[in-house]
């Protein structure tokens, strides 16, 4: 059985409910990570936002919150894989 302690927060106040590692990647790796989430895009702009739901809203004792928690959404940029130059091709100097 698993008991969890209840928080009380103040207004405005931020906790860190679960951290996890997301990966984005132009090209699939050939091995996968243990608690990795791995995205293969290709090179692009996207928007990022993490969203949490309860996941047995209908068994909720009266007074208990249910709804969904959703965070800002983050920009980013996914580049490309960097390739090195080709070997007949003369390393720039300065």
């Amino acid at each position: 059985m698993l008991t969890f302690q209840q928080m009380l927060l103040p207004v405005a106040h931020i906790a860190t409910i679960k951290e996890f590692t997301i990966r984005f990647a132009p090209e699939k790796r050939d091995v996968s990570e243990p608690h990795v989430a791995a995205f293969h895009l290709p090179p692009g702009t996207y928007q990022l936002h993490c969203s949490w739901n309860d996941a047995h809203p209908d068994v909720a004792h009266e007074g208990e919150w249910t709804g969904e928690l959703m965070s800002e959404e983050l920009e980013f940029k996914l580049t490309g894989a960097v390739t090195p130059p080709p070997a007949s091709e003369a390393p720039k100097t300065t």
